[in-house]
Formats: C-alpha cells, structure tokens, sequence
C-alpha cells in the first residue's frame, strides 16, 4: 500500500497531501515549525494580525480557480485588488488559510526531518526528535538549501544538479505598529518604493488588523 510522506506543510505540501488523500492514498506530513504555513505567517499585533510572509496568491489555472472558489465560499478567502489574476487574501491573516486546508490532514508539526533512507521497499525520514517514519515515496516542499541540507545527511544517491543551480536571497520584515490610523498606498499595498524594499503593507486597511501596522518587505 502507498503511503506519502510530505516534507513541509506550506500551502504546496498542504494540497498536495489533500490531493493524494482524495485519491485514496494515505499521506503524512512533517514540518519543522510549531504550526503549518510555511511563508504563509501571520503574527499577531495587539488587537490585530500582521502577515509577514506571503501577503496574497493568484490563480493560473481552471483547477486551482475551482478550490479558491469553494475557499470564498467557505469564507476563508476573499479578492484583494487587481482584475487580471486577481490578488487573493485570506480573511483572517495567511496563515488562517494554511490551518483551515490542515484540517482532516495527518500533520506533524515541531519535527525537523535531518536524513531518510531507503530500505526494503521504503523510506525511512529520521528527525531532530529520534522519530522515524516511514513511506514508500516522499514529496519535499520546501525551499532548496533545506532539501539540499537533508540530501547531503543521508546515504541515497541523489542528483542535487537541479537543487544546486537555484538561489536564494535573504528577505528581512519588519512590522511597525502606529499611533493612529493611515491611508497607504493602492488597496493598502505600495510595491518597490525603494531599491531595498519590496513592498509595504497595511494590515488594517488590508482588513486582517484592527490595531495600525505597517508591513515592510
């Protein structure tokens, strides 16, 4: 019998493992952060949230439009700004969203996969925690440095070729609490104000927020 093991429980590793699972295979995943999400992070300010990580997602294809409309149906996500490919955020902070697609998934969180192996038939994901699990084939999601890292800890041979082209570039945030209440930029949102910085969020004028936060990227 096939059973899936998924390193990390981003919103790449969350649809995959509810994908497999609608397929009637049996799926698990293992994430090294207390909570799923991924860059899908929310972080609470006061009275307020602030997501510090991907702040919308958009749609490229009919299958993906079919999900995003059950999620507004459910009241989970609702359209940002923007006509073409329409800008997508969840209601209750990024995160939210990760947690409410978690739900009726098996997901270990606080475990940090270091090693897999491979032996009669299947492979064995070592963690931090002295677990191993089992499955007979292993999905990784995460960014390439960390599958990379995990590669290198274990005895399978691998061809990282791929891995060892992409590159990745540090990304610092800072969430800046305010006085009173702004107006900033399109839809709460500035894009590229400066060389340094990406964007610029407001948190209450995005709707996630009722304490005053600004968001730089």
């Amino acid at each position: 019998m096939r059973r899936v093991g998924i390193v990390g429980a981003g919103i790449t590793g969350l649809i995959a493992a509810a994908e497999l699972k609608k397929a009637g295979i049996e799926v698990f995943l293992l994430d090294k952060s207390k909570s799923v999400g991924g860059r899908m992070a929310t972080r609470r300010v006061e009275d307020g949230r602030a997501d510090h990580g991907a702040q919308f997602f958009t749609v490229r294809s009919n299958e993906f439009q079919q999900d995003v409309n059950k999620w507004i149906g459910d009241k989970e996500v609702k359209k940002w700004f923007g006509d073409h490919h329409p800008r997508y955020q969840s209601i209750n902070g990024m995160n939210a969203l990760a947690k409410y697609l978690a739900k009726n998934l098996c997901v270990y969180v606080n475990r940090k996969v270091q090693a897999i192996d491979f032996q009669n038939g299947r492979y064995q994901l070592y963690t931090e925690e002295n677990e191993i699990f089992e499955a007979t084939d292993i999905i990784f999601t995460p960014p390439s440095p960390q599958v990379m890292e995990i590669l290198n800890n274990s005895k399978l041979q691998a061809d990282k070729s791929i891995l060892k082209t992409l590159k990745f570039s540090p990304c610092l945030v800072a969430i800046v609490k305010l006085y009173e209440e702004v107006l900033y930029g399109d839809h709460g949102q500035l894009t590229n104000p400066s060389s340094a910085i990406q964007r610029i969020v407001n948190d209450q004028q995005k709707g996630i927020s009722k304490t005053p936060s600004l968001v730089y990227i």
